[in-house]
């Protein structure tokens, strides 16, 4: 017997764990999985649904349909009730709905020894197929949408118990009153279940767990926001490298360990320990003899998976995504150009429309590049002055002029950043070409690009991630150096090795003067991400504030520098909706995710 698994997360593997006796294919292109499933008698669907329209597991049925005409479908995926007879009847095909009841941080135990195993189906031959392949001592038959009922309802009645709890815990509290006694009462007694009864767990309140520090940048609206300053509906890269919308913000208090995590050559961050990571465990042992060099990798050992902070250990891979929105062309190649060079050497004297773009005497190609585009572009002629210690100055006068590089790419040049005109920009690479000749710098086999805008610095990352072009950076703190000079905070990019050098080399059209080294690769891209190893995990002390973002589409957003999934309880969510769209409130459950939200603090 064949059988296919589509979407191989942990419920996924799970699945393929509890199946005996059957070859299995799977399809997970974002984890490297591309298994033909046309000729599978059974296929097991279980990607993440995080709509209550169902849109993407329509989607997939209308494709898996087309593809497969031969086997039946089980849906694993938690779903609003009644989702599977309605699929059913559009495609005329047999599907069964089969939750999983799994605890995530403990599915591959589960999956092996489970309590219940419940198949939705009113068919009796499609049951006894799945009783024999997912044997359990436990395995009970009812209707699709029983099934589908029974798993939104018993995740949602531990949200109720959770709130239940914390709100007794705050009571016991007001009475002087000790809750662990309270709870050790509720252990002890044969009618009650304890679990999800234990008030203020891990130092935090409310069901949900998962959340980053406030300090935490984020990639917001083509630029990057602190965790605490992001709102509800600002746009924010996900891991498919779309921008979807923020549809809620949380924020609680705790105190406990959170992770401190540093990636190669880019941005640390921190998060409590079970908040999920786009990663893959590569089993480097540092001093040791199993340590893998990243040159020895091949494609097999790739395979990407949510991955809790904890668990992640150093030589580990995380990701970035690689942007697909490079979908316009406003201004045309030589004003993308002029802006290259303004954002790195230019600036608008203060009060008037006096701009100045300066180059040292010797980079004449610059000079006549905009000299050129200015007369072309705003109909002026340039002055040119000459300075002393090197410098030739460019000077013209036009409020046009200034009226367009202040609204495309600021003012000041610790606040110079670009818009998202530029950055969506089809022809980008032209902004590169004059910005890498005004802030660049290149040695043998380092390619560098300097800033004290912190944005500028963020949105020049966002910029090479859509170009596909790997690299490392440095934050330099101000300073005063020995001869009390005053240095600003500098942020640098940095173009190493040479496959990457070459990338970038055919974009801004520079002469490599030596021979580039073949150094062994510290990150690199693939069609859909940037890899790149963990330097080191610190386990911290924290006292504070944390977040998390409930996000449109895929539920995941990307921090600086990583992809992380927000795990937001959803199935109380969905009971909500169904008791909603069949005219039979949930009351109670409304309620308690009300109140659950506010222990959150929904902002």
């Amino acid at each position: 017997m064949n059988v296919g698994i589509v979407g191989y997360g942990y419920v996924g593997k799970a699945t393929a764990k509890q199946i005996s006796n059957a070859t299995i294919k799977i399809s997970d292109p974002e984890k490297g999985y591309n298994d033909d499933l046309s000729r599978c008698d059974i296929i097991f669907i279980s990607i993440n649904e995080t709509n209550a329209t169902m849109d993407n597991l329509e989607r997939l049925m209308d494709t898996l349909t087309e593809t497969n005409q031969i086997g039946f479908f089980v849906i694993r995926t938690t779903v609003i009730p009644g989702t599977t007879d309605y699929l059913a009847t559009k495609y005329n095909r047999k599907i069964v709905f089969m939750p999983e009841f799994l605890r995530e941080w403990n599915y591959e135990y589960d999956a092996k020894n489970p309590d219940k195993v419940v198949i939705g189906t009113e068919d009796n031959g499609l049951f006894n197929i799945l009783k024999i392949l997912c044997y359990s001592n436990n395995t009970i038959q009812v209707k699709p949408i029983e099934a589908e009922l029974a798993k939104l309802a018993l995740n949602s009645l531990a949200v109720i118990k959770v709130v239940f709890a914390e709100e007794l815990a705050d009571l016991s509290n007001v009475l002087n009153c000790e809750y662990k006694n309270i709870y050790k009462i509720f252990s002890l007694d044969q009618n009650i279940n304890e679990r999800h009864l234990v008030a203020g767990k891990d130092g935090y309140k409310g069901a949900d767990g998962k959340c980053i520090t406030p300090e935490t940048k984020i990639y917001i609206n083509n630029n990057i926001k602190k965790a605490s300053e992001v709102n509800k509906g600002d746009k924010v890269l996900t891991i498919d490298g779309s921008w979807q919308r923020i549809i809620k913000k949380y924020c609680r208090e705790i105190e406990e360990d959170i992770y401190r995590i540093r990636p190669q050559g880019l941005n640390e961050f921190c998060m409590t320990g079970e908040h999920p990571v786009w990663g893959i465990k590569a089993d480097r042992k540092y001093y040791g003899n199993k340590r893998k060099k990243f040159s020895n990798y091949t494609d097999n050992d790739y395979k990407f998976e949510w991955i809790e902070a904890k668990e992640l250990k150093k030589g580990d891979f995380i990701a970035l995504p690689k942007i697909k929105e490079f979908d316009n062309k406003i201004f045309n190649d030589d004003l993308m150009r002029l802006f290259g060079y303004y954002v790195a050497e230019g600036n608008i004297e203060k009060n008037s429309n006096r701009i100045a773009i300066a180059f040292h005497k010797k980079e004449k190609e610059y000079i006549n590049d905009v000299y050129r585009i200015v007369k072309k572009e705003f109909g002026i002629t340039p002055g040119i002055e000459k300075r002393q210690q090197n410098c030739t100055v460019i000077r013209f006068i036009s409020q046009k002029a200034k009226d367009i590089l202040i609204a495309n790419c600021g003012e000041m040049a610790n606040k110079k950043e670009l818009s998202n005109e530029i950055i969506n920009s089809q022809n980008i690479n032209e902004f590169l070409i004059g910005y890498f000749r005004g802030d660049g710098s290149k040695s043998t086999n380092i390619y560098s690009m300097a800033t004290i805008s912190e944005k500028l610095f963020y949105q020049l990352k966002l910029i090479l991630l859509g170009l596909g072009i790997a690299f490392t950076t440095n934050i330099r703190e101000a300073r005063i150096d020995k001869n009390k000079v005053n240095h600003q905070k500098v942020f640098t990019i940095r173009i190493r090795n040479y496959e990457e050098i070459k990338k970038f080399n055919d974009i801004v059209k520079m002469e490599i003067n030596k021979e580039l080294k073949l150094q062994r690769k510290t990150s690199w891209f693939d069609d859909e991400y940037l890899y790149i190893p963990i330097k080191s995990i610190e386990k911290i002390k924290y006292k504070g504030e944390v977040y998390n973002f409930e996000v449109d589409k895929n539920q995941t957003y990307v921090i600086a520098d990583a992809i992380v999934h927000n795990c937001l309880p959803k199935d109380s969510e969905f009971l909500v909706k169904t008791g909603e769209l069949y005219n039979s409130r949930m009351s109670l459950l409304e309620t308690a995710v009300a109140i659950n939200k506010f222990m959150l603090r929904v902002r």
